[in-house]
């Protein structure tokens, strides 16, 4: 049922109703076509060492804005590293570079694969 709710939308007697997230929130074909990471990985990374820098589930405001006005100047360093970098593929394994190669020319030729096909292409070229 929580499956069908979120991301496929319940079945009624006027049809199927609309899921909680449109399918264009999760769909990471353009991601993928622009190089950009596919999970948050980076995110949660972030979170880990900002919540042991707070070190307390409910900290107070205050405790709050001082260790952000400490992490303020690693972020923004983070930030204008990520900028300078031109080149973001040699950040990435060449496992992971492989598999957004074959996506990205799966997604090219979406245009001529029916559906089936285009997902049985995308589902073998994750198995590999």
């Amino acid at each position: 049922m929580y499956f069908e709710d979120i991301f496929i939308g319940r079945f009624s007697r006027q049809g199927r109703l609309s899921p909680l997230f449109n399918i264009s929130l999760r769909n990471q074909g353009n991601r993928v076509m622009n190089r950009l990471p596919r999970t948050n990985n980076n995110i949660e990374g972030w979170h880990r060492t900002f919540s042991s820098m707070v070190s307390a589930n409910h900290q107070n405001i205050f405790a709050f804005l001082n260790v952000n006005k400490l992490e303020n100047p690693f972020t923004d360093l983070k930030i204008d590293t990520a900028i300078s970098i031109t080149d973001v593929q040699g950040q990435r394994g060449e496992r992971y570079d492989n598999f957004t190669n074959q996506i990205t020319s799966i997604i090219d030729d979406s245009g001529n694969l029916s559906h089936l096909e285009l997902l049985r292409s995308i589902s073998y070229a994750s198995s590999l």
